[in-house]
């Protein structure tokens, strides 16, 4: 059985430049190009990840854990894969609808920037192959790949194009193109050979009641994903309705900082979630819940750590990175460094949850962080854009922890696994 420490390794390393790639993606926004068009491009650049998040999510329908879980082999990779592109040409479809009332140029890239998350939706499915076979040194070169030429094509093309937005996303799109037929595709067929060949009812070709069959069991986390998506964006809509583009430009910056904690949390659910998946299967209830423990304490370590940092020196390191204007900024750190520690523990309770194969019951817990958040949200953002908005977010976040917690421990304490398998409630 592969080494959990070697997956974690080489996921957290795929997560680091992932997280590096998503990061500098906005801080070249911030300082490339003229700058009356810096935070525009910005606040145009967050309301296109707004608006395609949510659809883009619901369209996954999560697939990639479902699929990484699938010991069984219960569903064809071709039904998996099928169900996928459908499911990403809706999404850049449904985007298009909520961006019509742009003007041309902020459309364009608007419109761009929905077929990059579908393209990388793709590659994501492909990930969730390389998780079940817990190769995860596959996953790490291809998100390497991607992180390296991601913010490179968006830098030459705002550099080329003085600031234009739509062309440096155009660039974007052709690297993602590029690495996933060059890379993804060639890689995840020989993945798929082999594993037909050490089980050979994997190996069972495209059929529409399989797609049907996958596309009803994953449907509850699709909706789930969708919502959290949808939840994370609320309070960024509400900026965007209430105030302007600059606000919601600054409100992303300065969050983009929660994705320091992502990669540990990332490789910590992508090593493990084979191993928790098993392990339930199989009835080792206090091997796992020791497990479960231990990945928990390590997911909130780096927010637990960032709080005095950002104390210390979030001032200078927001005026460095970004501009100085953005110094003035501490208190809204301190505010996301507490989001990022919510959504360390959320990230990996939400994943044991996937693992137990308790799909249904988090569509209202999702439902009821998203009704917290708005309610938060419109009392707060009016008349404070920034920490109000971030407020919400805090409340909802806290929600999402509470609810999965308890789902959780219900599986790890309560319900006997043998009877769940297959279950999805």
């Amino acid at each position: 059985m592969p080494s959990l420490r070697r997956n974690f390794a080489w996921s957290f390393v795929g997560q680091s430049v992932l997280a590096a790639s998503q990061w500098s993606m906005v801080a070249l926004l911030t300082k490339l190009g003229p700058a009356e068009l810096a935070d525009n491009n910005l606040g145009v650049f967050a309301l296109g990840l707004a608006i395609v998040a949510p659809l883009n999510l619901l369209g996954m329908m999560q697939l990639r854990p479902v699929l990484a879980s699938d010991a069984s082999r219960r569903h064809a990779l071709a039904d998996y894969v099928a169900l996928r592109v459908l499911t990403m040409v809706f999404a850049v479809a449904a985007s298009l609808l909520f961006m019509l009332r742009y003007p041309p140029g902020e459309l364009a890239a608007l419109l761009l920037i929905a077929s990059c998350r579908a393209v990388e939706g793709v590659s994501d499915l492909l990930y969730g192959l390389w998780q079940r076979a817990e190769d995860m040194r596959r996953v790490t070169v291809s998100q390497t790949l991607h992180a390296l030429t991601s913010p490179a094509a968006l830098a030459a093309g705002l550099i080329l194009s003085d600031g234009s937005l739509w062309i440096a996303c155009a660039a974007w799109l052709a690297t993602r193109v590029a690495v996933l037929l060059i890379h993804d595709v060639p890689c995840a067929r020989r993945t798929a050979r082999a594993d037909a060949r050490a089980h050979p009812e994997a190996a069972r070709g495209l059929t529409r009641a399989g797609v049907t069959a996958l596309s009803i069991r994953a449907a509850p986390l699709g909706a789930v994903a969708g919502l959290v998506s949808f939840n994370t964006n609320i309070p960024r809509y509400f900026i965007e309705a209430w105030h302007d583009a600059a606000a919601l430009g600054v409100f992303v910056a300065v969050g983009y900082f929660t994705v320091g904690t992502l990669p540990i949390v990332g490789a910590l659910n992508a090593a493990t979630m084979p191993r928790v998946s098993t392990m339930w299967l199989n009835g080792q209830l206090p091997a796992l819940r020791r497990l479960v423990a231990r990945i928990v304490g390590l997911a909130a370590l780096p927010a637990v750590v960032a709080f005095p940092l950002a104390i210390a020196i979030g001032g200078p390191v927001l005026a460095l990175l970004y501009r100085p204007e953005y110094a003035r900024h501490v208190e809204l750190l301190l505010v996301f460094v507490g989001v990022a520690l919510l959504n360390s523990v959320a990230g990996v309770l939400r994943m044991c949850a996937t693992a137990f194969q308790r799909f249904t019951i988090q569509v209202p817990m999702t439902i009821g962080a998203v009704v917290v958040t708005a309610i938060a949200g419109a009392l707060w953002i009016p008349s404070s854009p920034l920490l109000g908005a971030a407020a919400a977010v805090v409340a909802g976040r806290g929600f999402i922890v509470v609810t999965n917690a308890a789902v959780v421990a219900h599986a790890l304490w309560r319900a006997p696994p043998p009877r769940e398998r297959g279950a999805t409630s």
